[in-house]
């Protein structure tokens, strides 16, 4: 059986959410699983992980892109590869989706699919469903792809050279976007994770833009680049239009977007530098 490698970096100053992190990981069934958890205070992270096969990695070095690599370096035994947020989620059932569809499709670099966005209480705020549409739409507009949830097959991720350890925002959009160039994101109707809005996760949207559309220009000319500034106050609009659009009952177009927009969030850590 292919092998899952999975990533948590974490600071380790949420210990009731990583515990709540690593049993939806353990309680998948059908997949060979490990977990890597990259945090620069381990002594405190075994201590909350104790009792899981969990494998804890220091690492003092700062950022989110930094210690997924690092993670995923110990992976060298896994076909497929993923990271998670230290207060996010996996849904029941959704490596062993992800592991097939990738399985099934085998030009397709990665997977993603629909994301529950829940409060500090574990109460669900919406449901993302971003559609087939969203990976075509990385080049041009809103980055609608959820990372939660997401998996990448090993190949794709090595070619493309993993996270941008530059980046301290839009690392996961960088790599949504070279893994296209890489083979299709294949999209899954089905829910992959739940994502938490709280006080700490959303800072840095602004910050996270300017980045983000620093990346998005890499993958166009200069000549694509000068009309896409032209036209960036009519992008604007549209970027709007299909938040409120996304939201509505039903859908834009059901495989198309879906009914929720994905909201630009990010924690204090990434501001800062560290792990989370």
């Amino acid at each position: 059986m292919a092998q899952i490698g999975m990533v948590i970096p974490t600071l380790g100053t949420r210990p009731a959410w990583l515990r709540g992190t690593l049993k939806s990981m353990f309680e998948q069934r059908g997949v060979d699983l490990k977990v890597v958890i990259v945090t620069p205070r381990p002594d405190e992270v075994r201590l909350i992980a104790a009792g899981t096969p969990a494998v804890v990695v220091a690492s003092d070095t700062p950022g989110i892109s930094a210690a997924v690599n690092e993670g995923w370096a110990e992976l060298k035994d896994s076909t497929f590869l993923a990271w998670l947020g230290d207060d996010d989620l996996l849904a029941p059932g959704s490596l062993r989706i992800s592991q097939d569809a990738l399985v099934r499709n085998a030009a397709a670099s990665g997977t993603y699919g629909c994301v529950r966005y829940i409060d500090a209480a574990s109460e669900t705020l919406f449901v993302a469903r971003p559609g087939r549409f969203a990976s075509a739409y990385l080049r041009w507009g809103k980055d609608l792809v959820p990372q939660p949830g997401s998996l990448f097959r090993r190949e794709a991720v090595e070619a493309v050279g993993g996270l941008d350890t530059s980046l301290r925002y839009a690392m996961d959009f960088d790599l949504f976007l070279k893994l296209r160039a890489f083979g299709p994101l294949r999209y899954l109707s089905s829910e992959v994770a739940s994502f938490r809005l709280h006080p700490g996760s959303i800072t840095g949207a602004n910050q996270s833009s300017v980045e983000a559309e620093s990346v998005r220009a890499r993958f166009h000319s200069a000549r694509v680049n000068s009309i896409r500034r032209s036209l960036a106050p009519l992008q604007s609009v549209t970027d709007r239009a299909l938040y409120k659009l996304s939201r509505r009952p039903g859908g834009l177009v059901p495989q198309m977007l879906g009914r929720d927009y994905v909201l630009d969030v990010y924690s204090d850590a990434d501001l800062d530098g560290s792990t989370t």
